[in-house]
């Protein structure tokens, strides 16, 4: 088993490449700069004015510079021009309007990161409106408090007598570590909580915190790498004049977003290895294995429909039928298409039959999810054999079915 894993984890670097030349990747991230660029502002002077009743504000300034130190002079240029703005900015000047303008903009940056990390763990639902709404709205008050609270903390526990006083002792060379690498340890933090909390689909913390690290690690190497081109830049400056500082804060900021997406991806892949090798996000069964899953699927449903119990998630119906969850995904998106299935409003959904199992025959599911010319996997055939003999009566229900 241990071996087979690893053997799955051999496919991910390959699986990354893959990703990289498709070039989704590369497009989403620069929808995210260009997002980014229109409510920047707006979500820092929302955040401003929250963190400013909670006494941390201060701490705005520090984290700004720390995130665009890789820019150098240009860093520091651009987050006092930052800083001026949301200073001048004031919120409740803005009226009603203005003020739904503002949470629009911030919203929308939200929902299309959220849409992002979906897309790298082969998410095809997204959640309710109320459930997005509740999210968008913690990660927005909470999350700048959270990381702006642990910075001030930081700081004030750093410069505590008993810090200082043994600063003189053998424990000088940790704290000096811990002080100078706080800010990349929040910043793994903040990539982990992001892998757990976004996507709509359940991520198992482990996998969260790995992709974090990672996430985090490639974060202050392509800082270390910016900073050199930015040093060495002198052209490219000469070339942009005015707007060089523009420029290359448009590019950090895209590099920023590529270690984001690709340390959700590497979460993704070490959660579900098979997508690795099985990497299309549009991967389904063609003709009769397709309708053999389906038939397979809703027998479970019904089954647990009828014995009352908790009807499955995707990742329940993984488990029973070991089916990869991207093949699963588009079953279950043509049955809620055609009206057989429902998803509840649980995080994660479940899914539950649409109207009485009694009416829908089994014709009525194969004719649901027929499909043309689709990629095949070989293994279906082998998983779902069992299940031949109930779709030889296409006239019995899903109601008799779950008498199987």
């Amino acid at each position: 088993m241990f071996l087979k894993s690893c053997h799955s984890y051999l496919y991910i670097p390959r699986a990354l490449l893959k990703d990289f030349q498709e070039g989704q990747l590369n497009l989403r991230a620069m929808g995210l700069v260009f997002t980014t660029f229109l409510s920047l502002v707006p979500l820092l002077a929302f955040s401003f004015s929250i963190l400013k009743s909670f006494g941390v504000h201060n701490q705005m300034e520090p984290m700004l510079l720390q995130l665009l130190e890789p820019l150098g002079n240009q860093g520091v240029q651009i987050t006092a021009r930052i800083v001026e703005f949301v200073g001048n900015m004031k919120v409740g000047a803005l009226g009603a309007f203005g003020l739904l303008i503002l949470i629009f903009t911030i919203i929308s940056l939200t929902r299309k990161v959220e849409d992002s990390f979906n897309f790298t763990w082969r998410v095809g639902t997204n959640r309710s409106f109320i459930d997005r709404f509740s999210r968008y709205i913690s990660i927005i008050v909470i999350g700048p408090i959270l990381m702006f609270s642990a910075l001030a903390i930081s700081a004030s526990f750093m410069n505590t007598e008993f810090v200082q006083s043994l600063s003189s002792t053998p424990f000088r060379a940790v704290i000096a570590t811990l002080t100078k690498h706080t800010p990349i340890l929040l910043i793994i933090l903040a990539f982990s909580f992001s892998y757990w909390f976004i996507p709509n689909t359940k991520v198992k913390l482990k996998y969260a915190i790995i992709g974090g690290i990672i996430a985090g690690s490639l974060w202050q190497l392509a800082g270390w790498a910016f900073a050199s081109y930015v040093t060495h830049s002198s052209q490219q400056t000469a070339i942009y004049s005015v707007f060089a500082s523009l420029f290359f804060f448009f590019i950090w900021m895209y590099v920023g977003w590529m270690v984001l997406l690709i340390g959700s991806s590497i979460a993704c892949y070490l959660q579900h290895p098979e997508y690795a090798r099985y990497r299309s996000s549009k991967l389904t069964l063609a003709g009769k294995d397709q309708q053999r899953l389906a038939v397979a699927i809703m027998q479970n449903i019904a089954q647990r429909h009828y014995q009352k119990q908790q009807p499955y998630t995707i990742d329940d119906l993984q488990k029973q039928l070991k089916i990869p969850i991207p093949v699963l995904n588009n079953c279950l998106e043509l049955l809620i298409f055609h009206e057989i299935l429902t998803m509840d409003q649980a995080e994660p959904p479940r899914y539950i039959p649409i109207k009485p199992l009694s009416e829908i025959s089994v014709q009525d599911l194969l004719d649901a999810v027929q499909t043309g010319n689709q990629e095949q996997i070989k293994s279906a055939e082998k998983m779902l054999g069992n299940i031949d003999k109930a779709i030889i009566d296409t006239k019995m229900s899903l109601r008799e079915l779950s008498k199987y």
